[in-house]
């Protein structure tokens, strides 16, 4: 029956969501893009060079920081022990995956207090991780790319071969919005905000237009807000 979800929501999502809303399930999904996010991270740190990874990421960093303090805090982090850094910066990622679902969840289960469909938050979480689930795929394609190439001085802009800058091709500078969006945007992202349209629309009713833009209202406030804000 798992097997069953995890090859409805490739290719017959309808079939997942309809299950899913009489059985809501999350595990198995957030297990698997926890532990995979997880996996880009620890293995990127082991190999990366940590005193370079540190220097670069001061210097992209807005903050106006003296060189003598940015040396210290270079050394500083340079003498933490490898796996300290490594598990502190998956842990980080594993909780950011789990918030930003669980908010989905709950702004879904808001709506739903407004519209009356009878939908709880174990459904709304349900259908947000399942809905997620082909963002596994940049986790694979990184941990592919980490594995092809000498990963000692590679820029953790350039993990996901998939993000919208790399498969472009892009030559994205800076650290303004939409540099950010570039970088760290890629089709699978998309591909499960449409998953998500499609599950909310199946369960409330609602037409596309509408459940899209329920659905993609966080993400278009994220959106026009850092654009604002990087003017």
């Amino acid at each position: 029956m798992t097997m069953n979800k995890i090859i409805n929501i490739f290719t017959s999502p309808s079939e997942a969501f309809r299950e899913l809303r009489e059985k809501p399930t999350f595990l198995l999904p957030v297990a698997a893009l926890v532990l995979a996010s997880c996996a880009v991270i620890l293995w990127y740190y082991s190999v990366v060079d940590i005193p370079w990874l540190m220097e670069r990421s001061l210097e992209m960093s807005s903050a106006d920081i003296p060189a003598d303090q940015r040396e210290q805090m270079i050394e500083q982090m340079s003498q933490a022990p490898r796996g300290v850094l490594a598990a502190t910066s998956a842990i980080a990622t594993g909780l950011i995956v789990i918030v930003l679902m669980l908010l989905m969840a709950m702004y879904l289960t808001f709506v739903s207090m407004f519209t009356n469909d009878g939908l709880r938050f174990s459904q709304w979480f349900s259908l947000v991780s399942w809905a997620s689930l082909p963002v596994v795929l940049s986790s694979i394609a990184a941990l592919v790319n980490l594995a092809l190439r000498d990963a000692t001085y590679l820029p953790a802009e350039e993990l996901n071969p998939l993000a919208l800058r790399n498969l472009l091709g892009l030559d994205v500078t800076g650290t303004g919005f939409a540099a950010t969006l570039l970088t760290y945007g890629d089709p699978t992202s998309i591909w499960a905000l449409a998953l998500m349209i499609v599950g909310y629309r199946q369960w409330t009713g609602k037409d596309f237009a509408v459940s899209a833009l329920i659905v993609a209202a966080p993400l278009l406030a994220i959106v026009v807000a850092g654009f604002l804000l990087s003017m």
